[in-house]
């Protein structure tokens, strides 16, 4: 399959300036949200294409089998887009990167993770006392302080090939992930 091929490779822009100009990660990730739950269907076809897939039609969104396309947006706000493009209007290589918005991610699920992991600890008979519980608390990204802000910054050579290739596995953006403001590069 030719992926430049007409109608095979087509990416969804979303540029209402009036609705997106300036909101945080947090928005973009609701406005994305808001547009895959039909955009699965439509774009990959059928239920009995999709159960074909191994894909279970009746759970929207599908998590575990869905493409990185419905997992993960690209946002370019007024900071990214002055890393891609100078005043003058020529494409910067250096440092150029987008913002990558898990569209998933839940601010609580670090604590509750940490929580699940303590009664763990303790269901097996182990000291308290010796559980240590302690949390680097960062710097806060839009008011988080966990590792992951649900978003990095990645370089934009690297995004299409590298990142949403190795992000297929489920497991791989534990491994990539790379805490703004720095960039994540392949």
């Amino acid at each position: 399959m030719n992926l430049l091929e007409q109608g095979r490779f087509r990416l969804t822009v979303f540029d209402e300036m009036s609705e997106l100009d300036g909101m945080s990660p947090h928005v973009v990730r609701q406005h994305f949200k808001e547009w895959r739950q039909h955009a699965e269907r439509e774009e990959q076809g059928s239920r009995a294409k999709i159960m074909a897939r191994g894909g279970n039609p009746d759970r929207t969104p599908f998590p575990d089998d869905m493409a990185v396309r419905y997992k993960f947006c690209v946002q370019i706000d007024a900071v990214a887009l002055q890393s891609i493009v100078s005043s003058e209007g020529e494409t910067r290589a250096g440092n150029a990167w987008v913002n990558l918005v898990e569209a998933d991610w839940d601010p609580s699920a670090a604590a509750a993770l940490r929580e699940r992991t303590k009664r763990e600890y303790l269901a097996m008979g182990l000291d308290a006392a010796n559980y240590d519980d302690s949390v680097e608390v960062l710097p806060a990204i839009e008011g988080c302080t966990e590792e992951s802000a649900g978003r990095m910054r990645v370089h934009y050579r690297d995004l299409i090939l590298e990142f949403y290739a190795c992000l297929r596995d489920l497991n791989a953006l534990e491994d990539m992930y790379v805490r703004p403001p720095d960039v994540a590069e392949a």
